[in-house]
């Protein structure tokens, strides 16, 4: 299966988010890794598992993303890294220990999902794939979840 495939299967559909996906299981990673991996698509382990904090979280994704100096550590700035890969034909974030994040405000969650799944469509429309993969379990799901009342992308907090 294609990457892209993998992760718009039923687990994607479940939590209402494009190119989204939770998993209890390593193994569900290590698939979408070796899919990746087959596609030519980069890939990057983020591990949050000691992540209390919205900032220790950007810290963690720009740590192992490699961004700018000017990484501004708040969510524009994520989302406009996010969106300024120039090479490659997709990018592929697997969060490892991603349950730590259930000690984060649900609403920095909710924004972080809501920010994966914006960059997910943005690149679809340009016929390449991102993906963010999670292992973690239903609680993760279920916070990543975009909140009815949260549709505004005002996300600089």
């Amino acid at each position: 299966r294609p990457l892209q495939q993998f992760c718009e299967d039923s687990v994607t559909r479940e939590i209402g988010m494009h190119g989204v996906r939770v998993s209890e299981s390593e193994t569900a990673a290590h698939e979408a890794e070796a899919l990746a991996g087959t596609e030519n698509i980069a890939v990057w382990r983020i591990d949050v598992g000691s992540v209390r904090t919205k900032s220790e979280l950007l810290t963690a994704i720009g740590r192992t993303l490699g961004t700018p100096d000017y990484f501004g550590s708040n969510w524009d700035a994520l989302e406009e890294c996010l969106r300024d890969f120039d090479e490659g034909k997709g990018w592929l974030l697997i969060f490892e220990h991603a349950d730590a994040l259930l000690a984060l405000p649900r609403q920095d969650l909710t924004v972080l999902g809501e920010i994966l799944s914006g960059v997910a469509e943005f690149w679809s429309a340009e016929k390449r794939v991102f993906a963010a993969h999670f292992v973690g379990g239903a609680g993760l799901k279920a916070a990543l979840q975009p909140a009815s009342s949260m549709g505004s992308k005002g996300y600089m907090q």
